[in-house]
């Protein structure tokens, strides 16, 4: 029962930092002063591709999360999630370019796939 409610904490942090970093982004997206630096949005394509690469063969993070750990990050549950985000990002985007109909939206796609990569440094550090 403990090792649950320690589950539910972590859970329940996680997902209020993924709310707020949500509710950071449209801020920034109404504020007609804050544009993402440039970077080269395709160079963060492949550094996500190379650290989820670097993940799926991370021995120290566990394969499935059916474990004795049931409800931590495994590599399935990372795949899982990069499969989630990568449509949350194309939409986000697809925001962007209704609410800045004459903005480029490549620093934008950058400045998401930016946050996406800290999200996965913590799991692919080190390969």
């Amino acid at each position: 029962m403990r090792r649950r409610s320690v589950t539910s904490r972590f859970e329940v942090e996680e997902q209020a930092q993924l709310r707020e970093a949500f509710v950071s982004a449209l801020e920034h997206l109404r504020d007609p002063a804050f544009t993402p630096p440039h970077v080269d949005p395709k160079r963060l394509d492949h550094e996500i591709s190379r650290r989820m690469a670097c993940i799926a063969t991370n021995q120290a993070i566990p394969p499935k999360d059916d474990g004795p750990l049931r409800g931590f990050v495994s590599r399935a549950g990372i795949r899982k999630t990069q499969a989630a985000w990568l449509p949350y990002r194309d939409t986000f985007v697809a925001l962007i370019q209704k609410q800045r109909p004459n903005t480029d939206v490549s620093p934008w796609r950058a400045w998401l796939n930016q946050a996406r990569i800290e999200q996965l440094r913590e799991f692919s550090d080190g390969c």
